[in-house]
C-alpha cells in the first residue's frame, strides 16, 4: 500500500520523503523501502507513538522540513489519472497552502470544501450533515513553510488531536488557502475501511489488467522523471524477475521514453527538415525515443503565456455552454487543439527537451517550452541553434548553462559571447541529416529552383525584400535563357502562399509544392542541382547528395556553408550562370565529397553527445533561477482554468435566460404588432366614421339651408 503514495511524492517531483508510522510497523517499513535509494530518493523515519492527528506530522518532522515547503499525503489514499506529475508539481514551492476538491456523490462522509469561481476556499467542513458543495477533501496537501509554527500552535481537537482541519482552517482565516479541483476522470480511492480497499483492490486490478501497466510503481515512476538510469533500473528489476515486478519493470526499459522537440508544423517547412535531422542524431545517440512536439507555429503557440489560462480550457461536455464555447474560441482563442505540447501537459515521461535549430530558441514562444524543463527536470540539448540573441530572459541563461550539449549551425555565430560563455560549438546543420538515403548525380538534367517571393506576398518573416526578389528573377531569367535547352527547370515552392506568384512570374516552368514537408526530400530529390534562397533548401538536398548554389539574403545565409552550398552574392555582382556552369561541370564529384560530408557530420554529432552524456540522461537541478518569469500582468505560473470555465458556464447561462428573453420580445413584438394593426384598423373606421359625421352635418346643413329658403318663400308669399 505505501507504494501508491511514495509514488504519488515522486512524481510531484518529492526526493526528501519523511514516513512517520507508529512504533510497533517502523521496523516493518524500513525493510521494505530502506534508505530510498532504489528508488533514487531519500527517505527517514519518524514515530508517532499515539494517533494525536494528522497535522502533528509537522511537529514530529519539524527539523526534516527546515525552512522548505512541505507536502502531506496520507498512507491509505491512491491517486490515479492524466497529468497528476504537473499538476502536483505546481505547489512544490508556494505561499499559503492547497487543498484538492474531488467531486463525490455523497460529501457527507468526508471533509467538504467550498470555493469561489477564482479557487479561494470559502468553507470548511468536517462530514457536514448538509453540504455546501460536492468537493470532498482528499488525503494530500501542500503548505508552505508557516505549517510547522501553525501545527504547533494548535489546540487539540475534542477527541485529542492535532486536526488537519485546524490548520487548513487557519490558512484560510489568513487568506492564502486555495484549492485545485481534480478534473473528472481523475480517480481518487481512501482504502482507510475494509469496503474501500476491496473497491480500490478491483479499481487497480481491472486498470493494470486491461493496460499492462501498473498504477504506484516508485522505481518506474522515479525512472521516467530520471531519479534512476536505465542501468539503475535494470539493477533493481532484474532480481525480482520472478516476481513478475521486476519483468514488469524491464518491459518499462523496452517500451522506452519520450523526447519533447521544439520545432514547427505547417509552419516552416525548414524547421521540419531540420526537426528530421534532429531526430535522426538523438535515435542514434540514446536510443530510439519516442518524440512529442513542442509546436511554435505562432497560430498554436501565442506569446509569453498571457492567454495561458484561457488556451488550457477544455470544451464544455454540456452543448449549451459547449456552443459558446466553439463560438466565443473563434475569436478569443479558447483552449489548444493541437497534438502537440499544453501549457499544462505531463511531461513525467520525458527523458530529454531538444530544441532544433531554431532562431527562436530564445523567443517568448519557447518560455512554455522552459517551463516544462524546470518543472520536470528534464535535461536540455540544442542542435543547430540558429541565432544569438544578446537579450534573453534570465532563466534561458539558466537553462542554457545546464544544457547536455549546444551546437550552432554558423562559423559566424560560434564565435559570439553567448556561443563562448556556453560552450556552443560549431557543427553543419541537422538539416544536413534529414533525408533517409542519399543518391548518385552523375550529370546535370533536371534543375530545382526554391525561392522566397516578396514580404506582400509570403507568409510573415518567410519572404524577400522586393528589390532582392527581383534580382534573383532577373538572374533567373538569364539562367533559363543560356541553359533552359539543355536542363529541364522546374520551380519548388515551400508556402502555399508563393504558388501563385511563382506561377505568374514562370508561366512555362512547372511549380511543385507538399503540404507534407516529408515530401520534399523526393521534391527535391527529382534534381541534379538546386538553387535556392531557402537555407534549408539547399539543406535538404545536400543530405541526399545533391550539389546545392545559395542566394544569401540574410544572417541564416552562412548556414549553407555547412551543406557545401557554393554562395552567390548577386547584390556585390555574383553571376548565377557563371556559378551554375561551374558547379554543373564538377556535380559528380561534389556528389561524392557531400555523401561523405554528410556522413562525417553524423558521426561528429554522436562523438559529441557520447562525451557529453557517457552515463545516460538523468534529470536536472536548475536550482532557484530555474524559473520562468512571465511578462507584468502575465500568470506567473501555469494557471487552472476554472476561472475561465467559470466565465463561459455563467455566460452560457446567461444565454439561455437571453433566449428567453428574446422569446418573450418577440412574444411582445408580435402584440405589439397586433395593436399597431388594431390602430391601423380603429383608424380607418375613426376616419369612415369622421367622413360620415361630415357628411351628416353637410346634410344637416343643407336641411337647414332649405328650411331657411322655404320659410322665407312662405313668410314672402
Amino acid at each position: 500500500m505505501i507504494y501508491y503514495p511514495l509514488s504519488t511524492l515522486i512524481l510531484a517531483g518529492i526526493r526528501d520523503i519523511l514516513i512517520i508510522t507508529t512504533p510497533h510497523d517502523a521496523d516493518q517499513f524500513e525493510r521494505l523501502l530502506g534508505d530510498g535509494s532504489r528508488f533514487g530518493v531519500s527517505i527517514t523515519y519518524a514515530q508517532q507513538p499515539s494517533p494525536d492527528g494528522l497535522a502533528q506530522a509537522f511537529v514530529l518532522g519539524a527539523d526534516h522540513i527546515g525552512s522548505d515547503s512541505v507536502a502531506l499525503v496520507l498512507g491509505d489514499n491512491i491517486f490515479y489519472g492524466q497529468g497528476m506529475g504537473t499538476r502536483f508539481r505546481n505547489y512544490t514551492e508556494l505561499t499559503g497552502g492547497v487543498v484538492f476538491g474531488y467531486w463525490v456523490d455523497d460529501p457527507t462522509a468526508y471533509g467538504v470544501v467550498e470555493f469561489d469561481p477564482d479557487g479561494h476556499v470559502v468553507s470548511l467542513e468536517e462530514k457536514p450533515t448538509i453540504p455546501k458543495s460536492n468537493y470532498a477533501v482528499p488525503g494530500l496537501y501542500f503548505y508552505d513553510n508557516d505549517v510547522v509554527e501553525i501545527a504547533r500552535n494548535l489546540a487539540p481537537s475534542p477527541r485529542g488531536e492535532l486536526e488537519i482541519t485546524d490548520v487548513n482552517l487557519e490558512y484560510l482565516r489568513r487568506g492564502t488557502l486555495h484549492v485545485e479541483v481534480l478534473p473528472r476522470g481523475t480517480a481518487w480511492l481512501d482504502t482507510g475501511t475494509f469496503d474501500s480497499l476491496s473497491e480500490a483492490t478491483e479499481f487497480i486490478r481491472t486498470v493494470e489488467k486491461r493496460q499492462g501497466l501498473s498504477i504506484g510503481c516508485p522505481e518506474e515512476v522515479a525512472w521516467r522523471l530520471g531519479f534512476l538510469s536505465d542501468e539503475e533500473l535494470r539493477e533493481r528489476a532484474e532480481p525480482l524477475v520472478k516476481s513478475g515486478y521486476g519483468t514488469y519493470l524491464l518491459k518499462a526499459l523496452e517500451r522506452g521514453r519520450f523526447a519533447m522537440y521544439s520545432a514547427t508544423r505547417q509552419w516552416n517547412p525548414g524547421d521540419e527538415f531540420i526537426l528530421a535531422g534532429t531526430r535522426r542524431i538523438i535515435d542514434a545517440a540514446f536510443g530510439p525515443l519516442d518524440p512529442v512536439l513542442y509546436d511554435r507555429n505562432p497560430d498554436v503557440r501565442p506569446a509569453d503565456g498571457t492567454t495561458i489560462g484561457a488556451r488550457n480550457l477544455r470544451r464544455p461536455l454540456d452543448e449549451t455552454a459547449g456552443a459558446l464555447y466553439e463560438r466565443l474560441s473563434a475569436h478569443l482563442r479558447l483552449g489548444f487543439s493541437s497534438n502537440s505540447v499544453k501549457f499544462d501537459s505531463d511531461l513525467s515521461s520525458v527523458s530529454l527537451a531538444l530544441m532544433a535549430g531554431s532562431p527562436e530558441w530564445a523567443s517568448d514562444r519557447c518560455w512554455s517550452f522552459y517551463d516544462h524543463v524546470f518543472r520536470h527536470r528534464i535535461p536540455v540539448i540544442g542542435l543547430g541553434l540558429g541565432s544569438m540573441p544578446e537579450e534573453r530572459p534570465e532563466f534561458v541563461d539558466v537553462a542554457l548553462g545546464k544544457a547536455v550539449a549546444l551546437t550552432t549551425r554558423s562559423r559566424s555565430l560560434a564565435r559570439t559571447p553567448l556561443a563562448r560563455r556556453f560552450d556552443i560549438e560549431y557543427l553543419p546543420c541537422p538539416a544536413l541529416l534529414s533525408a533517409p538515403t542519399t543518391r548518385e548525380v552523375t550529370s546535370v538534367t533536371r534543375v530545382g529552383i526554391a525561392i522566397g517571393v516578396p514580404y506582400e506576398d509570403a507568409v510573415w518573416a518567410n519572404g524577400l525584400d522586393t528589390a532582392f526578389y527581383e534580382q534573383v528573377c532577373a538572374a533567373i531569367d538569364d539562367l533559363i535563357a543560356a541553359y533552359g535547352s539543355e536542363v529541364a527547370i522546374e520551380f519548388v515552392a515551400h508556402y502555399i502562399d508563393e504558388i501563385p506568384v511563382l506561377r505568374e512570374r514562370f508561366p512555362d516552368h512547372v511549380v511543385r509544392y507538399s503540404f507534407d514537408s516529408a515530401d520534399y526530400a523526393d521534391l527535391f530529390g527529382a534534381y541534379d542541382l538546386v538553387i535556392s534562397t531557402r537555407v534549408h533548401g539547399c539543406g535538404i538536398s545536400a543530405s541526399q547528395g545533391i550539389p546545392t548554389i545559395s542566394l544569401g539574403h540574410d544572417f541564416r545565409s552562412d548556414t549553407t556553408d555547412g551543406f557545401l552550398s557554393v554562395s552567390v552574392d548577386l547584390a556585390g555582382g555574383a553571376s548565377l550562370s557563371d556559378a551554375f556552369s561551374e558547379l554543373a561541370g564538377a556535380a559528380s564529384s561534389r556528389n561524392t565529397e557531400l555523401i561523405a560530408h554528410r556522413a562525417a557530420t553524423f558521426e561528429a554529432y554522436l562523438d559529441l553527445l557520447r562525451t557529453r552524456v557517457p552515463d545516460g540522461l538523468t534529470a536536472v537541478d536548475y536550482g532557484e533561477g530555474g524559473r520562468v518569469v512571465f511578462r507584468e500582468g502575465a500568470p506567473p505560473e501555469v494557471v487552472s482554468p476554472q476561472v475561465v470555465s467559470s466565465l463561459i458556464h455563467d455566460a452560457a447561462s446567461f444565454a439561455a435566460e437571453l433566449t428567453a428573453a428574446r422569446s418573450s420580445n418577440d412574444e411582445l413584438r408580435r402584440v405589439l404588432d397586433e395593436v399597431e394593426a388594431s390602430k391601423a384598423e380603429m383608424a380607418v373606421e375613426l376616419d369612415a366614421a369622421r367622413q360620415a359625421v361630415s357628411s351628416m352635418e353637410a346634410t344637416r346643413a343643407a336641411r337647414r339651408s332649405w328650411g331657411q329658403r322655404i320659410r322665407s318663400r312662405l313668410g314672402g308669399s
